[in-house]
């Protein structure tokens, strides 16, 4: 049980490290999304920043968001990132 445990986490890990951009494109196009992410919340507030919204604004399909953010952890991360950064950039 214990190495079906571990064949779980390797899995998950390698899962996790494969959405990393490495290539300066993808590296550009997270940076694009995340960008895009803060000016929507900046401009109309946390609750337009849809998916759907960021993705159509970032000029990437969806599949890309939601390939550099596979998970609601991930999402929920940069939820909490993108209020962080938009609460600085309001008030700095």
């Amino acid at each position: 049980m214990q190495n079906t445990k571990e064949t779980k986490n390797s899995t998950a890990d390698t899962t996790a490290r494969r959405t990393e951009p490495r290539q300066e494109r993808a590296q550009q196009t997270v940076a694009r999304i995340k960008r895009t992410m803060l000016a929507i919340v900046a401009e109309h507030g946390y609750v337009a920043a849809t998916t759907n919204r960021i993705a159509e604004e970032a000029h990437v399909n969806i599949a890309t968001v939601y390939h550099y953010f596979p998970n609601q952890h991930d999402q929920r991360h940069n939820e909490q990132m993108r209020k962080r950064q938009t609460h600085h950039i309001i008030y700095s």
